[in-house]
């Protein structure tokens, strides 16, 4: 009848359980954050890729396959 009248048991010790906690949640942000610069260098890819690399004087033949005119061929 301790429990009844106030003479119960301590309450456990979870100093642990928050440092865990805590770390859980700092690797969880660094998470997202390395995600979210992963994302943002993927648009940045979209954003400057296409006909730039195509016309890159490292290839040989840059300009073949291209028209000057927009709807047909030469």
């Amino acid at each position: 009848m301790g429990g009844l009248f106030g003479g119960g048991a301590k309450a456990p010790d979870t100093s642990k359980q928050e440092a865990l906690q805590e770390k859980q949640e700092a690797r969880t942000k660094r998470q997202e954050a390395e995600e979210q610069r992963r994302l943002a260098a993927q648009v940045a890819a979209r954003r400057t890729g296409g006909m730039r690399s195509l016309l890159s004087p490292e290839r040989q033949n840059a300009r073949t396959g291209l028209s000057t005119k927009l709807g047909g061929t030469e």
